[in-house]
């Protein structure tokens, strides 16, 4: 079972605006939100991440972050391949 999906974005105030009205009819809502990233969920329960990105767009550019469930830690499927279980808390 998916935990929580990140995606890297260019521009953090149109993305959220587009994600706040799109995710609407799914009852998920702007949870968190800071200069560098925002999270989207059921109410405290975050569950899509959107990271702000300022590098030029091209290969490897495109970031699409997917964590699994499991024994309370986190497995990455995509991405960095970084096991942000040991980076950060278990709830974020």
């Amino acid at each position: 079972m998916y935990d929580h999906l990140g995606l890297k974005v260019g521009n953090l105030d149109a993305s959220v605006r587009f994600y706040t009205e799109a995710l609407m009819p799914l009852g998920y809502v702007l949870c968190s939100r800071d200069e560098t990233g925002a999270g989207f969920g059921p109410k405290d329960a975050p569950a899509l991440w959107l990271y702000l990105h300022k590098g030029p767009a091209g290969a490897g550019t495109l970031g699409l972050y997917s964590y699994l469930r499991r024994a309370r830690r986190y497995t990455p499927v995509g991405g960095s391949g970084q096991d942000h279980a040991t980076a950060r808390p278990a709830r974020h």
